[in-house]
C-alpha cells in the first residue's frame, strides 16, 4: 500500500517488517523494514532460491 509517499508491505492487514520479496500485480519487489527497498541492488534469497534485484525490482 502507498502511504505518505512510501510503498509499504502490508500482508493480511499487518505491516510486514521482514526482508523478503513481495508480488504486486505482475511485478516482484524487494522489501525491508516494512517498505519497498528502492535503493537495493543485489541478490535476495526467497523460498530457497536467489533472485536478482535491481533498484528494488526483481529482474527475471
Amino acid at each position: 500500500t502507498k502511504y505518505a509517499g512510501t510503498w509499504w508491505y502490508v500482508r493480511n492487514g499487518v505491516l510486514n517488517t521482514s526482508t523478503t520479496l513481495c508480488r504486486y500485480g505482475n511485478s516482484w519487489f524487494a522489501v525491508s523494514g516494512g517498505k519497498v527497498a528502492w535503493g537495493y541492488t543485489g541478490k535476495l534469497k526467497y523460498n530457497g532460491s536467489y533472485f536478482n534485484v535491481v533498484k528494488g525490482i526483481v529482474k527475471f
